[in-house]
Formats: C-alpha cells, structure tokens, sequence
C-alpha cells in the first residue's frame, strides 16, 4: 500500500516496513497532512531523493529526530542531516539497500542539487515501487525496465524542473511499468498543468489516495 500526501511525498507501507519518500510537509499547499499527525505512523525509514527544500530533508531531519526513524539517502545527503542530530544510513547511486523486509536500490535521476547527486527509489518487496525524484526523462529508465518487473511507476510531470506530462507515452515505453502515478505538478505555477491534457496519458489521482 502507498498513499499519496501531496507534491512527491508518498507514505509506504509494504510487507510490514514503513517508509516516508520526500516527506515536505511543513510549508507544502499541496499537502492536507500534518507533521505530528505522520510522526504517529510508525514510520522505519525516511527516504529522500536530494536536497532541495519542496523534497523534505527539512522535515525528514525533524522526523528522525522525534522518531527515531533513519534518513536514507546519498552519502552527502545523510552526513548534512546526522550533522543536524539525525539517524541516517547513507548509500549512493546504484547502490542497494537492505531496508526492513524491503530492497531498495538507488536510481539515477537528471537534475541537480546541493549535498551530492539527486537520486530515485526503487523499492522491491511483494510490490515494485519506483519512484523518480526529480528527473529529466532519460534513457535510464530503459535500465530499470531490465533490472525490475516494476509494478507504480511515480513520475513527476510539471515541467520546467522536470520532465513534462507530455514526456510520458515515451517514459512508458522505456520503463514499461504497470502502472503510472503523476506527481511534482501544480503546487506552484512554474509547474502548473492542465489535468485533461495529463488525464490522456494517466490517471490523477487526489491528495490522500492511497493504492
């Protein structure tokens, strides 16, 4: 199971482990979720793709803190966040990791960022669950399809910092995933889309949908 909490935050919970994957919630319009109320989760580990600030490290410092929870990410990432009183596990790209009952591998992304290279997940257990981070559409994805039987394929879509919505028939034929999940659209407006034009490629699915 996953649920959807706005932006690129996702809350996954899959075979008995618990993970947050760039939980911006404090500051985010698109989220209706609250900071204590995720804290109450039981959250195992908190995944975060790089630094920028719409993609939680802020937060994620703060969970950790209060929870206990690892952050997970690259190398740099995770030294700036146990630097400010958190866990961490650090790994780098391409790199797997042992998270719970989960494989998790870290995915290339095209983007860029302080404190190391911006990455994506892909999370393995009963369900394959990728989840891009903010990338340009890329070839790498034809890796993935290799490498993985990918069951969501979580895209962002708004453009101008990422790859567009009108990216995706090709971004489908490389990763060849099940199924499709958008996300990083309309919670500013240099990432505005219009969701009819989004809805010829893939569903929407609202803040709090969980799959």
């Amino acid at each position: 199971m996953f649920r959807y909490l706005g932006h690129s935050a996702f809350f996954v919970d899959l075979d008995g482990t618990k993970l947050l994957i760039d939980p911006w919630i404090t500051g985010n319009p698109s989220t209706k979720y609250d900071l204590r109320e995720i804290m109450g989760w039981g959250i195992d580990y908190i995944l975060v793709t790089h630094g920028h600030a719409d993609h939680g490290l802020e937060d994620a410092i703060k969970i950790s803190k209060e929870t206990g929870a690892p952050v997970v990410g690259t190398f740099e990432l995770v030294n700036v966040a146990m630097g400010q009183g958190a866990k961490g596990i650090p790994a780098n790209t391409g790199g797997t990791l042992s998270l719970g009952n989960l494989e998790v591998y870290l995915a290339p992304a095209f983007h860029t960022c302080p404190y190391g290279s911006p990455i994506g997940y892909v999370i393995k257990g009963s369900q394959t669950i990728y989840h891009a981070g903010d990338t340009s559409l890329t070839y790498e994805f034809k890796v993935l399809s290799q490498l993985f039987n990918i069951d969501w394929a979580l895209l962002p879509i708004g453009g101008t910092f990422t790859m567009s919505y009108k990216e995706l028939p090709l971004a489908q034929e490389y990763l060849n995933a099940k199924n499709y999940f958008p996300m990083h659209y309309n919670t500013f407006p240099a990432i505005r889309v219009d969701l009819e034009e989004v809805k010829k490629y893939v569903p929407v699915y609202e803040v709090g949908t969980e799959l």
